[in-house]
């Protein structure tokens, strides 16, 4: 009979308490607990050990981890399935924050289009879907070339499915019904930076007209009403949190009830990791506008993992590749010119430089303490990670598993019981 002298909590358990006592969720397996109180720890511990809540007090639960990431990378497809495409990298806005500023602005050529098609279609598998992700600069102003890789690709019986990364300026009636029928068009996430005044200016539109504001509104609604799931994104910072607050309740008496939409803050400008004033009352706000969010059921709780990280994106994935305008192949959407493993006119890629894009940090002593490390996979040649994740990051995900542990607890006895 095991005993509690013998045995000890995983270091990977996040808590929840709920009003008939609190969950316990494990983050290296994705098991979910409820306790009523700690006298149920005696009472069920046996049934937490088999479910790797308690472990003996002399296991090494990050060599555990450590080894089951390697195995789960061994088992991973290395077949490519999942592509960026990068249309163009001109764009109809000039947005101020944007880091392809100084970029030439390449446009895909009719015949880098069709080249592409081949490539996708000479590399694709039978029975497995290809799954398109369309970029730029803004993807739609060279809207052409996604509809010569889609036909070529349908009228070889290829199976696809795509999304896109857009301002969703250039969308109307035809080309939204069109990208649902003819690109597969599921999902499309969208930038708003404030209510209208606020998001004009951010923006900076070449030959704007001063109504692009509300034709993405408009645009927003159409492609719901397509059945085409859209994301927004608030890009935001300490200039303009207060104004994306009014926005939060524009969009929610806009897109009241409207299925498939949901919303979520990104906040710009937080190179320096540090704990300085700014970067808490960013922080800070970071929160308010989330806690707005979430009030308002615009934002989605997110999905309970139930395994291990093994991929920190599509740049250390076998399986996922970016093609320029030009038909070079790299990782990343941030690197188009440089840190490249091939092209589509050759057979081979650079395999120095993939496993370079595998480079992950070494692992900080305060990782040894942090309930998140089996979801936590970080890249060196990212642009946007850091060396040293801070406190206010670590503390976010935290408080994000904490609001879907509720939720995923009860939609899993709702199934259960029906």
């Amino acid at each position: 009979m095991e005993t509690l002298e013998e045995y000890r909590p995983i270091r990977f358990l996040i808590r929840k308490d709920i009003d008939s006592g609190f969950l316990l969720y494990n983050t290296a397996t994705g098991g979910i607990v409820l306790l009523h109180g700690d006298e149920d720890i005696t009472a069920s511990l046996h049934q937490l050990i088999e479910m790797h809540f308690y472990v003996p007090n002399d296991f090494d639960e990050f060599s555990w981890i450590d080894k089951q990431r390697l195995k789960y990378i061994n088992k991973e497809s290395k077949v490519v399935a999942n592509y960026t495409i990068i249309t163009t990298l001109d764009c109809n806005a000039r947005c101020f924050y944007c880091y392809e500023k100084g970029q030439s602005r390449i446009y895909m050529s009719q015949n880098t289009a069709n080249d592409i098609a081949d490539y996708i279609i000479k590399n694709a598998k039978p029975g497995i879907t290809q799954n398109i992700r369309w970029f730029g600069g803004e993807p739609m102003v060279n809207e052409k070339v996604i509809d010569l890789i889609c036909e070529k690709l349908a009228a070889h019986n290829v199976l696809y499915r795509s999304r896109m990364i857009s301002n969703g300026v250039l969308f109307n009636e035809n080309n939204i019904s069109k990208a649902k029928k003819s690109w597969h068009l599921r999902k499309v996430q969208i930038t708003l930076d404030g209510t209208e005044k606020v998001y004009q200016k951010a923006k900076s539109y070449v030959n704007a007209t001063g109504k692009e504001f509300l034709r993405v509104l408009d645009n927003i609604e159409a492609m719901l009403k397509a059945k085409i799931q859209v994301v927004i994104r608030l890009n935001q910072d300490l200039y303009n949190t207060e104004d994306l607050l009014s926005l939060v309740e524009l969009l929610s008496e806009r897109f009241k009830d409207k299925r498939g939409l949901s919303v979520y803050n990104s906040l710009l400008f937080t190179k320096e990791r540090d704990t300085n004033e700014t970067n808490l009352l960013r922080y800070e706000s970071f929160l308010k506008l989330q806690n707005s969010l979430l009030e308002k059921k615009l934002q989605k709780n997110k999905e309970i993992r139930n395994h291990i990280k093994i991929r920190h994106c599509m740049a250390d994935s076998d399986s996922a590749i970016l093609i320029g305008p030009t038909g070079k192949i790299g990782k990343c959407e941030h690197y188009t010119n440089e840190f490249l493993i091939g092209s589509i006119y050759e057979e081979d890629y650079d395999l120095e430089m993939m496993n370079k894009w595998k480079e992950t940090y070494d692992v900080k002593e305060k990782c040894r303490t942090c309930p998140l490390y089996p979801q936590c996979v970080r890249i060196k040649m990212c642009p946007e990670e850091y060396e040293n994740c801070s406190m206010e990051q670590c503390e976010n995900k935290i408080h994000q598993l904490q609001m879907s542990m509720e939720v995923a607890y009860y939609n899993q006895q709702a199934k259960r019981k029906g």
